[in-house]
């Protein structure tokens, strides 16, 4: 089990879901290791699993830390003055690593923490320090293209703090980007 970030202009139906900013919700998924499906789990399967809701999210967050592990934190340098890092991984959960719980250990000797996040789509995330706000302007026209190019996996054109525990914060949004 994992969780998954979404987009909430899905449908979410029947799904084991967590509002976390106006565009972004936490999903509880499941998907076999290789990520070829991912199935949005719903309360009748936990039921059917005999486990609760608090249980399983422990676990998705649990599964996220297990995939965080494995994966390398790039440092880039944007105009030669702001540090960003980005996973490397071809992961489908690459934006939902901001949920993992061990996030602040892999990302805070490089960037500081909290820190700043844009997650365009599911597979691609970009995080920088928190305060670096002469930045954002700048990432407009990559998270416009990302959101834009992946209208299946579209997650968000919200600039995010991100926060212990798998809290985000929407700190703001670019202008509105039709896909």
């Amino acid at each position: 089990m994992k969780l998954a970030l979404e987009g909430n202009h899905r449908d979410f139906e029947e799904a084991v879901v967590t509002k976390l900013t106006n565009d972004t919700s936490a999903v509880l998924v499941w998907a076999p290791p290789d990520e070829e499906i991912i199935v949005w789990l719903r309360r009748k399967n936990l039921s059917d699993w005999l486990t609760e809701e608090v249980e399983a999210t422990q676990l998705a967050r649990e599964g996220l830390d297990r995939l965080l592990a494995d994966i390398n934190l790039v440092p880039q340098v944007i105009d030669q003055q702001h540090s960003v890092a980005l996973f490397e991984t071809d992961s489908v959960f690459k934006a939902s690593l901001l949920l993992a719980p061990g996030l602040r250990a892999k990302v805070e000797p490089l960037l500081g923490w909290p820190v700043c996040a844009v997650a365009p789509c599911r597979d691609f995330v970009m995080l920088f320090r928190d305060g670096d706000t002469d930045l954002i302007p700048k990432l407009a026209g990559i998270v416009a293209h990302e959101y834009e190019g992946d209208p299946n996996h579209s997650l968000t054109t919200e600039v995010l703090r991100v926060w212990d525990d798998g809290k985000l914060e929407a700190l703001g949004s670019f202008a509105e980007i039709k896909s």
